[in-house]
């Protein structure tokens, strides 16, 4: 199939698509009808192509994020402050994910145990199952 020249879309349209795509270059190329080699030219020539990607993706993670911290944490029933159980349970290997991947420069070693303040020292899940469970 002979190459054909793609027209470079506007930043205005790109940036429409990149809302719909959040960043992903294979799903952006598909909808401005270029392949992710033409793309990926125009966003090397074109700093604005390339802050637009950019902003795209990292809205993309900051909702990824979101997620990852809901999910990790859970959602608490609370009374008067106080911890009375469970809408939906943390979810501890990604509570532990998102330690190692933030916490790295403070210290924080998964692969090592923790001592938590006035606690014997013990692995990094059962002491997160018995925060969880504590009343």
């Amino acid at each position: 199939m002979p190459n054909k020249p793609y027209k470079k879309p506007s930043l205005e349209q790109l940036e429409a698509v990149l809302k719909v795509t959040g960043g992903i270059l294979s799903r952006t190329a598909e909808i401005l009808g270029c392949c992710r080699l033409t793309l990926r030219r125009w966003i090397r020539s074109d700093p604005e192509f390339a802050n637009a990607i950019y902003d795209a993706r990292m809205l993309t993670f900051d909702r990824c994020f979101s997620s990852a911290q809901l999910l990790a944490f859970g959602i608490p029933i609370t009374e008067n402050g106080q911890l009375k159980g469970w809408k939906v349970r943390p979810d501890i290997p990604m509570l532990i994910f998102l330690m190692k991947k933030l916490g790295h420069e403070e210290g924080f070693d998964p692969d090592n145990p923790i001592k938590p303040k006035n606690r014997q020292q013990t692995d990094m899940e059962r002491w997160i199952e018995q925060e969880m469970n504590r009343k």
